[in-house]
């Protein structure tokens, strides 16, 4: 490799972070068909952004089968990225699967070295307890023909607990009816940067 070829791919690589960066922004502004339209380019260069924006639209769709194959699709392009992993288990503790769901959070927080990594992946906060239950944020998510299901960042932080072997310090909310529901699930979800 010459020293213009080793220029030219990481000029490449900063295109490619900076179009990743702006479709996460588009997402988390609420316009999730610039989001889309922004991810599904990047899938002809087998980018793990595309697939995971891609599973992320599509769980925050409650299209949870879908989300999980681009999930599987973005780890086979980054198998070291943690946060795909536990994109994974959350998808699958909100299709009512808690066996899977741990093990893939197990999985997930031994790649991102331990639950303190995981959680902030996920961007929650540290707090714990009380603190945490004051500050849970809560998302509704539609389903197709069926009420729609209701998460809060309390009922990931649960998830994590319980694959790390903890008990659970705060109750879940899944299936909690509460009129506080966020209107941006993208916030419940690791994007890939």
């Amino acid at each position: 490799t010459t020293f213009a070829q080793a220029g030219a791919v990481d000029s490449d690589s900063r295109a490619t972070q900076r179009e990743c960066d702006f479709a996460v922004e588009r997402a988390f502004q609420g316009k999730m068909d610039d989001a889309e339209a922004l991810f599904t380019g990047m899938l002809s260069r087998d980018n793990a952004c595309g697939w995971a924006g891609l599973g992320n639209l599509h769980a925050m769709r409650g299209d949870f089968a879908t989300a999980l194959r681009l999930y599987e699709r973005a780890i086979a392009a980054d198998s070291a990225d943690a946060g795909l992993v536990l994109n994974q288990a959350l998808v699958l503790e909100l299709s009512n699967e808690p066996d899977s769901a741990a093990a893939f959070a197990e999985r997930g927080i031994l790649l991102a070295g331990g639950p303190a990594s995981a959680r902030a992946l996920l961007a929650l906060p540290p707090e714990s307890g009380a603190k945490a239950i004051a500050i849970s944020k809560l998302f509704e998510i539609p389903l197709p023909g069926r009420k729609p299901v209701r998460v809060g960042t309390r009922d990931v932080r649960a998830l994590i607990a319980r694959a790390s072997g903890r008990r659970p310090a705060i109750p879940d909310t899944l299936g909690i009816k509460s009129s506080r529901a966020e209107t941006n699930t993208a916030f419940l979800f690791y994007w890939k940067h």
